[in-house]
């Protein structure tokens, strides 16, 4: 595994984004990393994947920001898998490009394979990260995604299952 600087990366052209559909940035885990940043600095490095191979893997890219980036640009990113709330609280706080370590993934499994697999070892799904996982799986399921886009808006899991399922108890993260 070779660990790099996000300065070198970004003298080679290549800028950091993430996975639309991934679960969204939260305030509260970011308050938590910048804590953490503050006094210890980036404890682990950020996993990421090229920008490319998420494309490949069906992937969309999207800015820090939340942008789109169209997949024939997909060449000129690397795509955090495991880290964008550290990656997010480093930005805020002005650390420099020159402190931020990441490391590209050395498994062989596609990237929704892996930015599954690292969101659950990370910190335990919610309702809404289910939501946003089972969107990313299957980007063309209308239910999906309409339900994606009022957990987007903050409704809760239990309000977007009566919505759905005239049942608050029914669409879970066990279904």
């Amino acid at each position: 595994m070779i660990i790099s600087k996000l300065k070198d990366i970004k003298n080679e052209g290549v800028n950091v984004c993430f996975i639309q559909g991934n679960r969204q940035v939260s305030n509260k885990n970011v308050k938590s990393k910048t804590t953490s940043i503050k006094e210890y600095g980036i404890l682990v490095p950020l996993m990421y994947v090229k920008g490319t191979k998420a494309v490949e893997d069906g992937c969309s890219l999207m800015t820090s920001k939340g942008d789109a980036i169209p997949s024939e640009e997909a060449d000129k990113y690397i795509v955090i898998v495991d880290g964008q709330h550290r990656y997010t609280a480093a930005i805020e706080n002005g650390v420099s490009d020159e402190e931020i370590y990441l490391f590209e993934s050395y498994a062989k499994a596609s990237t929704k394979e892996l930015l599954a697999e690292a969101n659950v070892e990370v910190e335990r799904w919610k309702g809404e990260d289910y939501i946003a996982g089972a969107t990313l799986a299957k980007p063309e399921d209308e239910l999906l995604q309409f339900a994606n886009s009022l957990s987007l808006r903050g409704f809760p899991i239990s309000t977007i299952s009566l919505i759905l399922c005239w049942d608050k108890h029914k669409f879970t993260s066990k279904n």
